[in-house]
């Protein structure tokens, strides 16, 4: 007899590969303080209870824990605790850290298309100039930069096709978890078969996944302004949260007032 149990409020999504085995992440350990995972490939963790969003700023809990000991050699700035005012260094860091991720996620996670990787510039560099198109430099302004939703490059997510009654794992391009739903963003070819765009699309919408299309030629010719096709929870200052309160992303900070 096989015992099956089911983790509702629970979310692994696996992402920054093309393709992916269930045995690619296992239980290494059940002990009273809590269930371990370990996995060969990144994967988000979420907690549907928090009703918290994935944010540019958890970035750094669910790599890989060797990356995080090759950023204390990349980054020249991380030495110490401080949080009143931003030094010059501080302000380098914190926007070499913000491309840190965004070159993560186009050059260490897979990505199916150049269009893919053209959409994580569209994305980061919309929330650079958010950032910068104001003269204040304090960590709490800075945070905009890293409190939008996090995009998880080549994501995996199992959808349920209420026509079939099948469980298929479905590979998206990008998702976001927003705190209470998961938003899809498909960068299409312009010669996607119709049929393929139904049965995909109908999945989502059973699993309660919203869902974005944006063709390659859309990317390549009207970059710039494809951030008006996206859902508000990913482009607009009142859906961003407010930095967590010890965020890794702002840990070692060098806030001195000596110049480079």
């Amino acid at each position: 007899m096989v015992r099956k149990l089911c983790l509702t409020e629970q979310l692994i999504i696996p992402f920054g590969v093309r393709k992916w085995e269930i045995n690619n992440i296992n239980i290494t350990q059940v002990s009273p303080d809590g269930t371990y995972l370990e996995g060969s490939i990144p994967f988000a963790y979420i907690d549907k209870r928090e009703n918290r969003p994935l944010q540019i700023a958890d970035f750094w809990d669910i790599v890989p824990d060797n990356f995080l000991s090759e950023f204390t050699r990349i980054s020249p700035f991380f030495d110490t605790d401080q949080y009143n005012e931003l030094s010059r260094k501080g302000i380098m860091e914190f926007e070499r850290r913000f491309e840190i991720i965004r070159d993560y996620l186009k050059y260490r996670c897979e990505t199916g298309s150049p269009y893919e990787k053209m959409f994580l510039d569209m994305y980061f560099d919309y929330w650079g100039r958010t950032t910068w198109e104001s003269s204040e430099l304090s960590i709490e302004h800075l945070s905009v930069q890293i409190c939008p939703l996090l995009p998880l490059p080549q994501a995996h997510l199992y959808l349920e096709d209420g026509l079939t009654g099948q469980i298929c794992m479905q590979k998206v391009d990008f998702a976001f978890w927003t705190g209470n739903k998961i938003i899809a963003i498909e960068i299409d070819s312009d010669r996607k078969p119709l049929p393929d765009v139904v049965r995909r699309d109908r999945r989502y919408r059973e699993s309660g996944v919203e869902v974005v299309h944006i063709l390659n030629s859309e990317i390549a010719d009207l970059m710039a302004s494809r951030m008006d096709l996206l859902p508000e929870e990913l482009k607009s200052l009142k859906f961003v949260w407010k930095l967590p309160s010890r965020s890794p992303y702002i840990d070692g900070f060098d806030n001195n007032s000596d110049h480079i």
